[in-house]
């Protein structure tokens, strides 16, 4: 494979295999299993001080108020970069570190129970309303920062006619 050489005001860029950008690691390849082994190992050191905090008597209301500040949002930061493009193993690996925290917490209830009973939904599901509601922040207004990436709309009419002009409308 032949390596491109970039260079801004006569400065190289070096190539990489990896970098972290605002807290994400993106691959070259675009694979996020650099990532999601970083944000798993980061929480799984965090739900060490999880159960110490148990084992010092803080209360579970509390410990769950811990979890979701201090861990999930390790596991859910900036989700919708990479959320629909993670493989079923990685999406595992993930939802792992929420049973085993769940564990913690609720050791004499299965993982459904210790959902309901924290108030919590897997993570899988979270990062789907995350993502879901970028994406409706992001279409309900043309000021958004992203919105410029999105499609524009065209209208039945052009497209059944095969006129093909695009006309500025969000939904």
């Amino acid at each position: 494979m032949d390596t491109v050489s970039l260079k801004a005001s006569g400065n190289a860029f070096e190539i990489v295999k990896s970098a972290k950008i605002l807290g994400v690691i993106v691959r070259n390849d675009l694979k996020w299993i650099d990532h999601v082994d970083h944000i798993t190992m980061k929480a799984c050191r965090r739900s060490y001080l999880l159960k110490q905090l148990k084992r010092a008597g803080i209360d579970r209301k509390s410990l769950i108020l811990f979890y979701c500040a201090c861990i999930r949002s390790v596991l859910e930061y900036r989700c919708q970069a990479f959320h629909t493009n993670l493989p079923a193993y990685l999406f595992d690996q993930i939802e792992r570190v929420h049973k085993r925290v769940l564990r913690i917490l609720f050791p004499e209830v299965s993982y459904s129970k210790a959902l309901e009973d924290a108030g919590l939904k897997t993570l899988f599901h979270r990062r789907e309303e995350l993502c879901s509601s970028l994406f409706k922040q992001i279409v309900e207004s043309d000021q958004h920062k992203l919105a410029g990436l999105l499609p524009l709309i065209m209208s039945v009419r052009d497209i059944i006619l095969g006129l093909g002009v695009c006309f500025q409308s969000r939904m």
